[in-house]
């Protein structure tokens, strides 16, 4: 009995679909009136999908921009290169770095499937 168990608990351990990646995935933007900042967007977690979830948020991070660059077009204004979107593995966090530059896409391209 101590032996299935044991096997049982073995074989559940490698089901985890994480390999050592973080499953979730944080979708950051910063201000312009502090482009230090880092403000929460969204949390993108869908269980053990660790590529998923970064590949997504990824994704979305690239058609915000994109936004904001056709909002700034259409304003006729040019775009503040010191604010974006982009995305970080892991829960949020109020520490960390800005990113420089912030891509953008639209249409972008899906996320492959892993």
């Amino acid at each position: 009995m101590k032996w299935t168990v044991a096997v049982m608990a073995i074989t559940l351990a490698g089901c985890s679909g994480d390999k050592g990646e973080t499953a979730a995935a944080t979708l950051y933007r910063n201000s312009p009136l502090d482009p230090s900042m880092r403000v929460h967007f969204a949390s993108f977690n869908a269980p053990d999908k660790a590529p998923f979830n970064i590949d997504n948020c990824e994704m979305v991070a690239r058609i915000m921009n994109a936004n904001v660059d056709a909002s700034s077009a259409k304003e006729g204004k040019s775009r503040n290169q010191s604010v974006g979107f982009w995305c970080e593995r892991g829960d949020f966090s109020e520490k960390g770095s800005v990113p420089r530059n912030f891509d953008s896409e639209f249409p972008s391209d899906s996320a492959p499937y892993r």
